[in-house]
């Protein structure tokens, strides 16, 4: 017979040995202790962190000779593993344990099936009939409906243990029938300390490192921890090393990473380089490598902070502190960021060079983007002066930063910028943010002699609160972006556009009160007093009967001719 591998042969057998979940365990051997046992529970958590295995603990408990009602162990809640019923559990032939996988037994007949075995017949061997369903998340819609009713009242030998490692997509309806139970990943310490157990039992030589190695590279997984051991062992002759872990998993301890992460951060750009070329020159997977620099950069992130690291050996830590009192915290915060958001996968596979570009851009100094330039800059406004912008930061030196001794987030320098004014959208305050440019005429208007145009501060000036001035059908501001004249002739205000259609527009609007007082208020405003408004249209002798607004062209509708201004003049 095969031997059993190591997952299954030091899975534990009493609650006490189950590692890193005190606050189930505890509550699960008072509940037995006490004689509180619920009817249903929910086990959720990531794999390898012990749910089947408490499931199946708590059956033992529930069945154990030893913790019989009145029975003096009772008290401590745990089985004694040497009764018939805890060694047929242990052995997999306990007839009162029933252990479902709902990922193949995922249907409602399935339920069914499962139903009339619960109130069918009561226990074969033991006190209690224990259910365990595992990936019960993988049940249909239909299959938890048609459980619902037999975890509110089943038979009173029945008890339902629930195992999920996707809780959020089981119904509400099942979960609030349920004690619910989440198992947290296992510490590495935790997890370690139970390695180095194991490997004592199974004869193996080990070392500390590599152990720790194992319980940082597989999340919290016991499982898993004990696979990569066993893997470990078999490949190197029941000795587990550290270089035979790293080799297992891809991993990489190289001296030249730490290396790189002291010449990034120090700012020599061809000594990164070179080192970067050496690796790849040895033929190693980018991968790896660009894992265990990011460590390190952590690691000196962490020592900066104040966060002692313990993991590594004293000569390394030694040296990530010497890097982190050396450092400043923005070359570092910056170096992380960029180093560690690499893609070292091109379209035909691993490539060093997008590490080798993050490092020529961790040695260039930040971009900072310059204010355009205008070739003539308007006047502004006396009451709305602009302030003056905030001088930028110094470039650092090129002999390498000054260190730090405060992070970033306390004394972080602010980028050069130009403060503009605020907008507004009231007409109480008409200034502008920013004076419109005069729109260009690509027409040649004539200006009456004695008339006198608008500037563009008078212009801005009219225009800025009646950009979301909203009339009858359009904004006022827009209609006027097609004005490509105005002036003031006597006590009138002339707008001659370019359009006819847009006149009309703006003539209808006009019409509208509302409209006219926010227009007139806005004219007062820019050009000091009042003036009688006349529209022209620079194409409109090109479509005769277009101008005036709708009552002109109703007119024009019913038969009327309309006069030109010069006729009548003459």
């Amino acid at each position: 017979m095969a031997e059993q591998v190591l997952y299954r042969k030091w899975r534990p057998q009493r609650f006490a040995d189950v590692v890193g979940q005190d606050t189930v365990v505890q509550t699960l051997r008072q509940a037995v202790s006490q004689e509180r046992v619920a009817h249903a529970y929910l086990f959720c958590g990531p794999r390898g962190t012990g749910k089947t295995t408490a499931a199946r603990i708590l059956a033992k408990a529930l069945n154990c000779e030893s913790l019989a009602p009145g029975s003096e162990g009772l008290h401590e809640g745990d089985p004694d593993n040497t009764c018939p019923f805890c060694v047929d559990v242990s052995q997999g032939r306990a007839l009162d344990l029933v252990e479902m996988d709902a990922a193949s037994h995922r249907g409602i007949d399935d339920v069914r099936s499962l139903q009339e075995r619960v109130f069918g017949a009561g226990p074969a061997q033991g006190r209690a009939k224990v259910y365990i369903i595992d990936e019960v998340h993988m049940l249909t819609d239909f299959a938890f409906n048609a459980l619902l009713k037999t975890l509110e009242e089943p038979a009173p030998w029945a008890y339902f243990i629930l195992c999920t490692t996707e809780p959020h997509k089981l119904l509400a309806t099942i979960v609030s029938r349920c004690q619910r139970f989440d198992f947290r990943r296992i510490a590495p310490k935790d997890l370690q300390a139970r390695l180095e157990t194991i490997c004592e039992g199974e004869g193996f030589t080990f070392e500390d490192h590599a152990l720790s190695t194992i319980s940082r590279a597989t999340g919290g997984s016991v499982r898993d921890a004990l696979n990569i051991l066993e893997q470990t062992a078999l490949s190197y002759g029941n000795a587990v090393t550290l270089a035979g872990v790293q080799e297992l998993l891809g991993l990489s301890e190289d001296p030249r990473a730490l290396q790189l992460v002291r010449t990034v951060l120090s700012g020599t750009l061809g000594e990164s380089l070179s080192v970067v070329n050496d690796v790849s020159s040895s033929g190693l997977e980018p991968g790896p490598f660009h894992r265990e620099v990011v460590e390190r950069m952590r690691a000196v992130l962490l020592h900066k902070s104040g966060v002692p690291i313990t993991d590594d050996s004293m000569e390394i830590q030694d040296s990530v502190k010497a890097i982190a009192d050396s450092t400043d915290w923005n070359v570092l915060l910056r170096a992380l960021r960029l180093i560690g958001k690499v893609n070292l996968r091109s379209g035909e596979g691993p490539s060093w060079l997008p590490l080798e570009l993050a490092l020529i851009e961790c040695a260039s100094a930040p971009e900072e983007v310059a204010p355009p330039v205008a070739a003539a800059p308007p006047p502004q406004p006396a009451r709305a002066p602009a302030p003056p912008p905030r001088p930028a930061p110094q470039a650092r030196p090129s002999n390498g930063p000054a260190p730090s001794s405060r992070p970033p987030w306390e004394d972080a320098p602010q980028p050069a910028r130009t403060l503009q004014p605020a907008q507004t959208d009231s007409m109480d305050d008409p200034a502008p943010a920013q004076p419109v440019p005069a729109v260009p005429a690509p027409m040649n208007i004539a200006i009456p002699e004695g008339a006198t145009s608008l500037d563009d501060i008078q212009w801005s000036t009219l225009v800025q609160p009646l950009k979301r001035a909203k009339g009858k059908k359009f904004v006022l501001g827009s209609l006027l972006l097609d004005c490509r004249a105005r002036y003031t002739e006597d006590d009138k205000l002339v707008l001659v556009f370019k359009n006819v259609a847009n006149r009309d527009r703006l003539q209808e609007e006009l019409e509208h009160p509302p409209s006219k007082t926010t227009f007139d208020a806005a004219v007062s405003e820019a050009l000091g007093g009042s003036y009688n408004l006349k529209l022209e249209a620079a194409d409109a002798e090109a479509t005769p009967g277009s101008t005036g607004g709708h009552l002109v062209r109703a007119a024009v509708a019913l038969g009327a001719k309309l006069i030109p201004d010069k006729e009548i003049s003459q």
